[in-house]
């Protein structure tokens, strides 16, 4: 599953969910991140925000996202602890680049 950056300037590539599809408690991503030139960026920071846009509120836990030598990011943990529609928002910068994807996912019954 692939997203176009808002700005355009980066791609967000979801290239494995554990579990899959996303579930209540704690999901673990990796991701992929790709220049304009579709290039994967190794040296991004990436910053993840969790939000149940039916609720107005985000995760009580805060993800991370650890670099990998294959240039995917692992992120986690990624803590949906009710059902719903939850919004997982990545942004990245990298150098002059800056753009964010959100990821929608219905969890749960």
């Amino acid at each position: 599953m692939s997203q176009v950056g808002s700005a355009k300037a980066l791609t967000f590539i979801l290239v494995a969910a554990n579990p899959a599809p996303p579930a209540i408690d704690d999901n673990t991503w990796t991701v992929k991140v790709l220049d304009s030139s579709g290039s994967p960026l190794s040296n991004a920071t990436l910053s993840i925000k969790t939000w149940m846009p039916d609720h107005g509120h985000g995760s009580p836990e805060t993800p991370m996202a650890t670099p990998n030598a294959d240039a995917t990011y692992d992120v986690q943990p990624l803590y949906l602890f009710m059902n719903g529609l939850w919004q997982i928002t990545i942004t990245a910068q990298a150098g002059a680049a800056s753009d964010t994807a959100t990821f929608s996912f219905c969890v749960g019954g």
